[in-house]
């Protein structure tokens, strides 16, 4: 049996749900391919890049400006047809499709021509709306009957034009179209979602997203000392991107309010700008890849706080709770589903 499983790139906790995917996989003999448009870090021997940051710099520049995002990326689109001829794959993997760095038309086309099976993990709201990927924060419901005059515009993915009617009806086309497809959803809410779409009468199973146990456990460390924490209580939140969606004006009125010789608040996940302005009582890092280090703060923390806005599920709250963490979270999408 062969498996390929298509995503933008291998970063992030889709990046690693991917990677750990295929690990399961190729331990159960499956013989196993990630297809990434551009992927940012080392790569396995069976990952095959079909694009570059730049083709997919092009993509969606041009999906911003004409509004007719994942209309584009005809040539990489073409490069990873081709891949997957030569593989001749029993069963293709889907997980983002958005940003634009690949042709749904010609992909979805090929999928319906060769009567492949098709499973597709939605990881969050995008496959059935004209353009969002969430619609917690506008409190917009338009995606349930069809999509128009978008509050969303100048978020992302962002775009100039309102093309949500267009692209709504065109995803509805395309995604309804395969004979074999199957949707996974890591969340009952995300799933119940998916039943109010256009997407419901397609198979949808709910699958909680697993954690790495071998990393995210209990580890000892030095980084109290290292920071000169040793008597404080630790607040940890960790995103990326970390902004208004994942709460991030919280943790700033948080420092506000408390006694900073009893508390300190530490962030995961900023930029240099974030960095650069929020308060200096804050201990600032940036995003890390290192999950290893992450699972450390995890540990050393006596909370992991998550005021998230939107959330299919809430991967940071399992990790932190895998190494013995407390987690406290906001009543938001498919993150309550993680606490007990």
């Amino acid at each position: 049996m062969r498996v390929v499983q298509i995503n933008n790139g291998n970063i992030g906790s889709i990046g690693n749900i991917m990677k750990d995917i295929s690990c399961v996989l190729t331990d159960n003999n499956i013989e196993t391919y990630l297809m990434l448009a551009a992927p940012t870090q080392p790569v396995a021997d069976n990952t095959i890049q079909f694009s570059s940051a730049n083709q997919n710099r092009i993509s969606r520049m041009l999906g911003r400006v004409t509004g007719f995002s994942g209309c584009f990326a005809y040539t990489q689109t073409y490069r990873l047809l081709r891949k997957l001829e030569q593989l001749h794959p029993d069963v293709v993997h889907l997980h983002n499709l958005h940003d634009g760095y690949v042709n749904l038309n010609m992909l979805f086309e090929y999928l319906k021509r060769h009567h492949i099976s098709v499973v597709w993990t939605l990881h969050d709201c995008w496959a059935f709306t004209g353009k969002c990927p969430y619609f917690e924060i506008t409190a917009c419901d338009k995606w349930i009957e069809g999509c128009y005059t978008c509050p969303s515009l100048g978020e992302y993915p962002k775009a100039f034009f309102d093309r949500t009617a267009y692209l709504y009806n065109k995803k509805r086309e395309l995604f309804t179209s395969l004979d074999n497809l199957t949707l996974v959803t890591p969340s009952e809410w995300l799933r119940n979602c998916v039943r109010k779409s256009y997407l419901s009468g397609i198979p949808v199973y709910t699958i909680y997203n697993g954690v790495d146990h071998k990393v995210f456990h209990y580890r000892e460390n030095d980084f109290r000392e290292r920071y000169g924490i040793a008597n404080k209580e630790i607040i940890l939140g960790c995103a990326s991107p970390f902004n208004h969606r994942k709460g991030i004006d919280i943790f700033v009125r948080m420092a506000q309010d408390l006694d900073e010789n009893k508390y300190v608040i530490v962030l995961i996940g900023l930029d240099d700008e974030q960095i650069s302005v929020l308060p200096d009582k804050m201990i600032k890092i940036h995003r890390t890849n290192n999950r290893e280090e992450l699972a450390m703060w995890y540990s050393e923390a006596d909370v992991f706080v998550n005021p998230t806005r939107e959330e299919v599920l809430g991967m940071t709250n399992i990790e932190a709770m895998s190494c013995g963490t407390p987690v406290v979270t906001f009543r938001t999408g498919g993150s309550t589903e993680t606490v007990d």
